[in-house]
């Protein structure tokens, strides 16, 4: 995650959680409930929460990719590329 630009998993989840309300205030409520539901559901390793994170928006990119602002694709794609070097 470090060479991201986070220091912990927690500092990733913040970073979801800022993305989550952003979705959220832009009217993609659709994007925003998937991914505030898995921030939010148990979990048994934090490997598993990211997978799902990264498949998560990488649906959300597919669907609504073409209408999101570029600042939000740009974050679903780091995001995206964070996951997959992650788990």
């Amino acid at each position: 995650m470090k060479s991201h630009g986070f220091e912990s998993n927690e500092d990733f989840y913040d970073f979801i959680r800022a993305m989550c309300l952003h979705l959220e205030q832009l009217g993609f409520n659709e994007a925003h409930e998937e991914l505030t539901r898995l921030m939010y559901s148990a979990w048994t390793t934090s490997s598993e929460i990211i997978g799902e994170i990264g498949l998560a928006s990488e649906r959300i990119l597919n669907r609504d990719g073409g209408r999101l602002p570029q600042c939000l694709a740009d974050d679903l794609k780091r995001c995206r590329t964070v996951c997959i070097e992650c788990i």
